[in-house]
C-alpha cells in the first residue's frame, strides 16, 4: 500500500487508518490471527524505541494511526454490539463448512458495507481496498460513484487471481 500511495501521490503526506477484514471470531472467541494483530498494535509510550503503529509505515510520509477490525461495522447501531465485551457486531465469522473445513463468512459483505459508509463521509480521504476477491468489485464501483465530483479516490489493490474483464476498470484496479 505504501508503494501504491507513493506511486499515485509522490511524497504527499498520508495518515492511514487500517481496517482488517479476515476471519475474526470463532463463535464469540477471537481467532489466533486476530489475537496476533491485536498484540502487534500494543504501544508502550514510555519506551522511546517503540514507534507504535508507525513501525509499520514504509515511508515517513505515511503514518499508520489506527488498526481496527471489520467485525465492528462502522454504520451499525451500538445496541447491536455483542460478545462479553460488547465490542463487535459479527460473531462466528469463522465457521465449519459442510466438508468439515473452516471458512469465512460475512467478511466481503462487511468490507463492502464499511466501504460504502466511508464513501458517504465527507472527510477528504482516499479509500484503498486490498483484496483478492472479485466479489468486492461492485462495492468498489459503488464507492467510486459516491465519490464523483470530489477530490477523493477509491483504489482496488488486487491481490491474487482477480479476473475482471471490464476494460473500463483498469484505472481502479492496481495489481500487485
Amino acid at each position: 500500500m505504501g508503494k501504491l500511495l507513493n506511486d499515485e501521490a509522490g511524497d504527499q503526506a498520508f495518515f492511514l487508518s487500517l481496517r482488517a477484514y479476515h476471519g475474526w471470531r470463532r463463535g464469540f472467541e477471537p481467532t489466533t490471527r486476530r489475537r496476533a494483530l491485536e498484540a502487534a498494535v500494543v504501544y508502550n509510550p514510555t519506551n522511546p524505541e517503540d514507534r507504535g503503529l508507525s513501525e509499520y509505515s514504509p515511508r515517513r510520509s505515511q503514518v499508520v494511526r489506527s488498526l481496527e477490525f471489520g467485525d465492528r461495522l462502522l454504520g451499525a447501531r451500538e445496541e447491536r454490539l455483542c460478545g462479553h465485551r460488547q465490542d463487535h457486531h459479527l460473531p462466528s465469522t469463522v465457521q465449519q463448512d459442510r466438508a468439515g473445513g473452516l471458512g469465512e463468512k460475512m467478511v466481503d459483505t462487511a468490507l463492502v458495507s464499511d466501504l460504502i459508509f466511508l464513501a458517504l463521509e465527507d472527510d477528504g480521504s482516499w479509500l484503498i481496498v486490498v483484496g483478492q476477491d472479485a466479489d468486492l468489485v461492485p462495492g468498489v464501483l459503488t464507492a467510486e460513484g459516491l465519490l464523483k465530483g470530489s477530490d477523493r479516490r477509491v483504489i482496488f489493490l488486487a491481490r491474487g487471481g482477480i479476473n475482471n474483464s471490464n476494460p473500463k476498470m483498469t484505472d481502479l484496479i492496481c495489481r500487485r
